[in-house]
């Protein structure tokens, strides 16, 4: 079918979501609910976190925040709980995992970690996994790409986008 099929491909990951909400709270609606009520309070949080970090104003994040949870909210009950929201989710968490904290640059198991959200939300859906890729260039620009140091982080993050997918085709 062209648009299940080519337009709005379901990837893996939302089905294992999908999955562990049957499995914590049982077959009822309300258990993806929760996991998207919890997944969208954590991703505010992650929201003010990055704002802190790089402009050292966590207002902009939490505006940031409020702009989410409104389009969030003004989405109805069938355009919910869709791998889009949990892709940004796991957006934002990957992103928070690259930023620096301060002058200390990001260790290799936390890009090695950023790698390995980017590749989740990858699988709910692929373009997001590009985000990975961004984050490649920064750390080769801001380093220069001979650094051995910029090369250690840079295959921190690849690995770390290997990992879902073989843990997934496994």
């Amino acid at each position: 079918m062209p648009y299940r099929d080519a337009w709005d491909i379901k990837p893996p990951g939302i089905f294992l979501i999908y999955a562990a909400a049957r499995a914590l709270f049982g077959g009822a609606q309300i258990g993806i609910r929760i996991l998207e009520v919890a997944g969208l309070a954590l991703m505010c949080w992650g929201m003010v976190r990055l704002a802190a970090r790089l402009w050292h104003e966590p207002r902009i994040g939490f505006v940031a925040a409020v702009l989410a949870l409104i389009a969030h909210a003004r989405l109805d009950f069938w355009s919910t709980a869709q791998p889009e929201t949990f892709g940004g989710m796991l957006t934002i968490a990957g992103l928070l995992c690259a930023v620096p904290h301060g002058d200390r640059a990001a260790s290799p198991y936390r890009l090695f970690l950023c790698g390995a959200l980017f590749s989740a939300a990858g699988l709910l859906k692929p373009p997001l996994v590009g985000g990975a890729a961004v984050v490649a260039l920064y750390l080769l620009n801001k380093d220069g790409s001979k650094s051995r140091e910029s090369a250690a982080r840079v295959t921190a993050l690849s690995a770390g986008v290997i990992v879902p997918v073989v843990v997934c085709a496994a």
